[in-house]
């Protein structure tokens, strides 16, 4: 159960944060930078809270 939730909340988020990259007037090197830095404050507590 917790497992499921976990995993529906990352896929959650990795699709919320997609729209980064439609952001046209953003460096591709700042839109991935903004990116890993939203992913490792959300995904990676996802996955260690997960162990």
């Amino acid at each position: 159960m917790r497992s499921t939730f976990i995993t529906r909340l990352i896929i959650t988020i990795v699709s919320a944060t997609s729209v980064l990259y439609n952001i046209e007037t953003w460096s591709l090197v700042k839109q991935s930078l903004i990116h890993f830095l939203i992913m490792l404050v959300t995904v990676f507590p996802c996955l260690v809270f997960s162990n």
